[in-house]
């Protein structure tokens, strides 16, 4: 019986190197994938960071552009307060149409919705 535990005890310490051996090819494929991904997440953060500062440059430009307009080349004449209300002159070859009388015209032209109308989205909307 004392062979057999000598050869068992061997192939023990024989699987047990041959399990270590995996388990330490197996940490360093690991390791070289940790570091993989953690280079392919810097390269991505500095991709961003790039678009991201050229973005924010581009919303600095055009906030900086917001209002700014070209000085007119002639200035406009300033009102003067004792003129009055400056009035309608019509151009010549127009003739002057009253509003009143035009939307009295178009009431022939539209037709009421029934109230709460679902195609219409409005109640009582006016359509044409």
């Amino acid at each position: 019986m004392l062979p057999y535990n000598d050869e068992m005890w061997a192939r023990l310490a024989e699987v047990d190197d041959t399990q270590r051996a995996l388990i330490q090819a197996l940490a360093e494929a690991l390791r070289r994938a940790d570091e993989k991904l953690l280079d392919e997440v810097r390269s991505v953060k500095m991709d961003h960071e790039a678009r991201r500062a050229e973005i924010l440059n581009e919303l600095y430009n055009l906030a900086s552009t917001i209002g700014a307009f070209p000085a007119s080349q002639d200035p406009l004449p300033p009102l003067d307060a004792g003129s009055g209300p400056r009035t309608y002159v019509p151009v010549e070859g127009t003739q002057e149409i009253d509003w009143r009388q035009a939307v009295s015209n178009l009431k022939g032209e539209f037709r009421r919705l029934p109230r709460d109308c679902p195609s219409s989205g409005f109640s009582g909307h006016l359509i044409d």
